[in-house]
C-alpha cells in the first residue's frame, strides 16, 4: 500500500492527497543534480490512460517492464501491495513471442529464473501472485502451452468492409485511379 514519504508518481500531480488508482511499478535507482530520489517508491497513475513507451536492446527487459504494467492494472488472484485502491481494468496483449502466458500463474519456486526474483519479491514484501481472469487464445494450427488456451479465429466475413478499407488505410467510397498503360514508343 501507498505510504506517504518518499515516493514518485508518474503522470498525475499529488496535491489533491488522493492516493486511489496508483500501481507500483518499483524504486528510482538513480540520482539526480536537484532532489534525490534515490531508493523512492515508483508509483503510476492509473486515473486515466498513460502512453508508455518502453524501449531498450534484446534481453533488456522491455516485456518484463510490461508485465508489470499489466499486472499493476489487472485484476489479482489475492491482494497485492502494488496495487494501491485500484479498480482493475482490461489489456489485450498480442502476444507474438509466447512470454506473457505466465501472467496467468504464480512464478514456480523450482524454476531456476525464477528464484531470484521470487528472492526479491520477499526482500521487498511483495507476495507472488497471478492475474485472476486471464485468458489465451491462439489461432488455430498453433501449439499450444498450457493446454488451456483457446482456438480464435476471424473469418474474412465477420469483418464489414469499412474496417477492411480502414485496414489498409483507403477510404470507403472513392474513385479509383485507372491502371496506368503501358507506353509505346
Amino acid at each position: 500500500m501507498f505510504k506517504k514519504g518518499n515516493n514518485v508518481v508518474f503522470g498525475r500531480s499529488l496535491a489533491d492527497d488522493s492516493y486511489r488508482q496508483l500501481l507500483y511499478v518499483g524504486k528510482v535507482l538513480e540520482t539526480t543534480a536537484g532532489k534525490n530520489y534515490l531508493s523512492a517508491d515508483a508509483w503510476l497513475d492509473a486515473t486515466f490512460p498513460h502512453v508508455i513507451y518502453i524501449t531498450g536492446s534484446r534481453g533488456s527487459g522491455k516485456s518484463f517492464d510490461l508485465g508489470v504494467l499489466i499486472e499493476g492494472i489487472s485484476a489479482l488472484s489475492q491482494p497485492s501491495p502494488i496495487q494501491n485502491d485500484l479498480t482493475p481494468l482490461c489489456s489485450i496483449v498480442i502476444d507474438t513471442q509466447s512470454q506473457f502466458w505466465t501472467l496467468a500463474y504464480e512464478p514456480n519456486p523450482d524454476v531456476p529464473e525464477n528464484k531470484r526474483q521470487l528472492s526479491e519479491l520477499q526482500r521487498w514484501n511483495i507476495r507472488p501472485c497471478a492475474l485472476k481472469n486471464c485468458r489465451m487464445f491462439l489461432p488455430p494450427g498453433a501449439e499450444a502451452i498450457t493446454g488451456k488456451e483457446e482456438r480464435f479465429q476471424i473469418r474474412v466475413s465477420d469483418v464489414r468492409h469499412e474496417e477492411w478499407c480502414a485496414l489498409i488505410a483507403e477510404p470507403v467510397y472513392s474513385p479509383h485511379p485507372r491502371p496506368r498503360q503501358p507506353e509505346t514508343g
